[in-house]
């Protein structure tokens, strides 16, 4: 059964872990050696994002899920994370341009966080497959609670 509860419990699962894993990799240089590491995050973020609008949009009622179809209930899970994978790209350029242009100097890292538009393209792609992945497990669920 989905209870608020127990997806509650696994949105907040999901969140420390992206927070524990992006504090070490930023520590230890992680995004800069591992390649493939960025994708898992985006994955993860996407997914978190995609639970998290779907706990929103089902246990506040503000669309009825019974009545609304599970494609367009995928379609504005998929808008919101979108928004998400946006904002968080202005995040890192915003991050490059104005935290590491100011204090750069006094701070050690491995490089800028922003690396150019197929960076962004890549991250924006990962957000979504994580969010498609996030809103297939959140409507097959409700899927298998209505039967």
């Amino acid at each position: 059964m989905l209870s608020k509860e127990n997806l509650s419990k696994f949105i907040i699962l999901i969140f420390l872990a992206i927070f524990i894993f992006h504090i070490l990799a930023v520590c230890f240089y992680l995004y800069w050696v591992v390649w493939w590491l960025d994708i898992i995050m985006h994955v993860l973020g996407g997914l978190w994002i995609a639970l998290l609008a779907a706990w929103f949009l089902y246990f506040s009622g503000k669309v009825n899920i019974n009545n609304t179809s599970s494609f367009s209930v995928l379609i504005i899970i998929l808008g919101i994370v979108a928004l998400g994978g946006v904002l968080w790209e202005f995040f890192e350029f915003s991050f490059d341009k104005i935290i590491l242009g100011k204090i750069g100097n006094f701070i050690k890292l491995a490089g800028p966080v922003q690396l150019g538009v197929s960076d962004t393209m890549s991250d924006l792609f990962f957000d979504l497959a994580g969010g498609l992945l996030g809103g297939l497990i959140f409507l097959k669920r409700i899927k298998h609670e209505k039967t």
